[in-house]
C-alpha cells in the first residue's frame, strides 16, 4: 500500500459516512480550495490526512514498514453560532471513522483537540490516529 492508497482510503471512508448525514454538509480536504468563507454560511468540515512517521516493524527477513498518521477532522461554524453544530458533526463522523479498518489502514479512537477560532470562525477538532503496514522484500 502507498501513502496515496491509504489517503484514498480514508477519503472513502469519509465519503462514505457523509451519506449518512442527515443535513447538506461540504467537506473541505486538504490542500484544497473548495470553501469560500467570505460566502459560507453554515457549518462545514475540513478533512486532513497527516502523515507523522514510520518505522521498521520487525528485524525478519520480509521485515514490515509500518506507517502512522492521525485523520484531523476539523468542524467550523460562523463565530457566535454556538458549538453544537460542529461538535454534532465531529460526533457523528468520528463514532464511524475510529476503531475501524478501512482497506489496509487500520485507526484507533479519537481524541478531542483544543476548540480555536480564526477570521471569525469557530472550529472543534478531533484526531483519529492510524496506522497501515507494508511488507518489504529485501533481496
Amino acid at each position: 500500500m502507498s501513502l496515496e492508497q491509504a489517503r484514498q482510503s480514508l477519503v472513502t471512508a469519509v465519503e462514505a459516512v457523509k451519506l449518512t448525514y442527515t443535513d447538506s454538509l461540504v467537506i473541505d480536504y486538504d490542500n484544497r480550495n473548495t470553501i469560500d468563507t467570505h460566502r459560507q454560511h453554515r457549518a462545514w468540515l475540513s478533512v486532513s490526512v497527516q502523515f507523522l512517521d514510520a518505522y521498521q516493524g520487525d528485524l525478519g527477513p520480509n521485515p514490515f514498514h509500518r506507517h502512522i498518521g492521525v485523520l484531523v477532522l476539523d468542524a467550523s461554524i460562523k463565530e457566535g453560532q454556538g458549538s453544537s453544530s460542529p461538535l454534532t458533526i465531529l460526533d457523528h463522523f468520528s463514532s464511524r471513522l475510529h476503531g475501524r479498518q478501512f482497506g489496509s489502514v487500520r485507526t484507533l479512537f479519537s481524541d478531542m483537540r483544543p476548540a480555536t477560532t480564526k477570521s471569525g470562525w469557530y472550529t472543534a477538532s478531533v484526531g483519529i490516529p492510524f496506522w497501515f503496514d507494508v511488507v518489504v522484500t529485501i533481496p
